[in-house]
């Protein structure tokens, strides 16, 4: 993820997790790179102006409060983002498991729909028995044939219904 992603809640505040632990060592780094101030020596400080001496010591003391401070602000940014990663990849994670669901169950539409006819009948067959295990074999093949006809009906009746 290379931007942070605004199409669901789920995707948000995970993109917010992960650019949060980011933030977390880019910020340490970014403040320690510009360290010059703070090596200055004593002598260069004492040979400048009264302003220029005023303007280093105060931030001189704004990089050491924020140093002083930068763990506990790094170690927030972490907890921060790895709350937000854990609760959107939680939500997204049930979302995806109805997605896949509801996937499975199209596959499994789309098989069944491609089925030849001896393959029909016979998984038919196998559902009747389930319901009807007392029915003599006459009567299951009969109930195989009304079955697919009602289903035929239904078919035929959407198709036209739904043109």
């Amino acid at each position: 993820m290379n931007k942070i992603e605004f199409t669901d809640v789920n995707r948000f505040l995970t993109s917010l997790g992960l650019i949060a632990i980011g933030l977390a060592f880019f910020i340490p780094w970014f403040v320690n790179q510009n360290n010059t101030l703070l090596i200055i020596e004593q002598d260069k400080i004492d040979k400048l102006t009264p302003t220029a001496k005023q303007i280093i010591i105060k931030q001189q003391s704004t990089l050491l409060s924020i140093n002083t401070a930068l763990p506990y602000i790094s170690w927030g940014l972490i907890i921060a983002g790895l709350i937000l990663l854990i609760i959107g990849i939680r939500r997204w994670s049930k979302r995806q498991a109805v997605s896949d669901k509801i996937q499975d169950e199209e596959l499994k539409s789309k098989e069944i729909q491609n089925l030849s006819s001896q393959d029909k009948r016979e998984l038919i067959a196998t559902e009747l028995e389930t319901y009807h295990e007392d029915d003599e074999p006459e009567q299951i093949e009969q109930n195989i044939d009304d079955y697919i006809n009602i289903e035929n009906r239904i078919y035929l009746q959407l198709s036209e219904f739904y043109k």
